[in-house]
């Protein structure tokens, strides 16, 4: 760049209006590119929530074999029998059952009082709520299932 002599205003005029003209030039591109940079953003995001229905290929006739599967217990959970029976116990009725001031390790039993068994306590589990086998328990429940009953002793 070739220097400009001081005294030549209208030189230094020009030299100040075309450094603000590049400025204003520049500061423009930058702004398309920020404007072109932000739509395709935009559009990678719109474009992210499509459900592109070729990551999951159906077969035509997905419904009847659902259907099919059914029928032969797939898909259906994997409880065991023992699972099944504790969960039949648990839906017996108790017609009444009421603890008034007994300690926690007879109420445990209350397994006496209906056809259901419950053939574990876990004192160490109870223990981190402060409860153990002489924290009296005051329970009133009547016609209630026995996990109901549990359920709500431990309430």
């Amino acid at each position: 760049m070739l220097p400009t002599d001081p005294k030549n205003t209208e030189a230094a005029y020009k030299k100040d209006a075309l450094s603000q003209t590049y400025m204003l030039n520049t500061e423009g591109k930058a702004v398309k590119d920020l404007n072109r940079e932000m739509q395709q953003d935009a559009i990678a995001l719109r474009e992210a929530e499509i459900p592109w229905n070729v990551l999951v290929n159906y077969p035509p006739d997905w419904q009847e074999m659902t259907v099919r599967r059914k029928g032969t217990g797939a898909g259906e959970s994997n409880e065991t029998e023992e699972d099944r029976a504790v969960k039949q116990k648990l839906k017996t009725k108790i017609p009444d059952l009421t603890f008034d001031n007994q300690p926690f390790e007879k109420s445990s039993n209350f397994s006496e009082m209906s056809p259901a068994t419950i053939s574990h306590v876990n004192w160490t589990a109870l223990a981190v709520g402060s409860i153990d086998k002489t924290t009296p328990i005051n329970l009133r429940l009547t016609d209630v299932t026995v996990e109901k009953a549990l359920q709500t002793g431990a309430d």
